[in-house]
């Protein structure tokens, strides 16, 4: 290094959070999310080509909602309708977020 490099460090203590059993998204479904997917304010999709893959998250997903094909590789993860035709309503809530 240089003479005029610094170097900055800052040292944090590790943070500690209640431990939570039950998990809101199965681990294996948020991983093909965040690795494959995309998350915007409204809309879970998901971008495989893989079709053991998308079947795995179809099966993980939460009652009431499905994995709906959209174009080429992309996927939708969307509520489903209820008898009356009206789209159930579906949360998916961060295990972390009552912590915060």
């Amino acid at each position: 290094m240089r003479p005029e490099t610094r170097v900055i460090s800052f040292h944090c203590r590790p943070m500690h959070f209640e431990r939570n059993d039950e998990l809101t998204v199965p681990p294996y479904l948020l991983g093909c999310i965040l690795g494959d997917g995309n998350i915007t304010h409204r809309v879970v999709s998901l971008a495989n080509a893989d079709v053991e893959l998308l079947e795995e998250c179809r099966a993980l997903l939460p009652t009431g909602t499905d994995l709906v094909h959209k174009a080429a590789y992309d996927y939708v993860i969307r509520p489903q309708r209820d008898a009356d035709g009206d789209w159930a309503v579906i949360m998916f809530v961060a295990p972390c977020a009552n912590s915060i």
